[in-house]
C-alpha cells in the first residue's frame, strides 16, 4: 500500500485549470480512500497528453506511479502557471480533485 509524507500544495481550481505530468499508472481506491490496485485510468492518458488534464475532468484522490517528478498546473485563461519539481525519493504524486469541492486542487 502506498504511503508518503510531503508538502501538500493546494491550488485554486477553475473550469480552465490544466494539470500536466508524466505518470505511468494510478492506484485505484475505495471511498475510504484505501488503495486497492494499480491500473489504467483515463486521468493517466490525460495527464500525459500535450493538452494536459482538465483539473475538473475526474473526481480524484489518487496516488500516481512512475511520476517523472515534474508537474505543471496552468490557468491558461489567466496567463499563469506553476511548475513543481521534486527530487528522489519522491517518485510518486497524489492528485486530489474532489467533486464536492469544485474550487479545490491539491497536487
Amino acid at each position: 500500500m502506498p504511503f508518503g509524507m510531503g508538502h501538500h500544495r493546494y491550488f485554486r481550481r477553475t473550469a480552465n485549470t490544466i494539470v500536466h505530468a508524466h505518470v505511468n499508472t494510478m492506484w485505484h481506491g475505495t471511498p475510504d480512500p484505501l488503495p486497492l490496485h494499480v491500473g489504467a485510468h483515463g486521468s493517466v492518458a490525460a495527464l500525459n497528453s500535450p493538452q494536459g488534464m482538465a483539473a475538473d475532468a475526474f473526481d480524484l484522490d489518487n496516488h500516481f506511479v512512475g511520476w517523472d517528478r515534474t508537474t505543471t498546473v496552468a490557468w491558461p485563461d489567466e496567463g499563469r502557471s506553476v511548475t513543481l519539481n521534486a527530487d528522489a525519493p519522491f517518485d510518486f504524486m497524489v492528485i486530489y480533485t474532489p467533486a464536492e469541492f469544485l474550487a479545490l486542487l491539491c497536487v
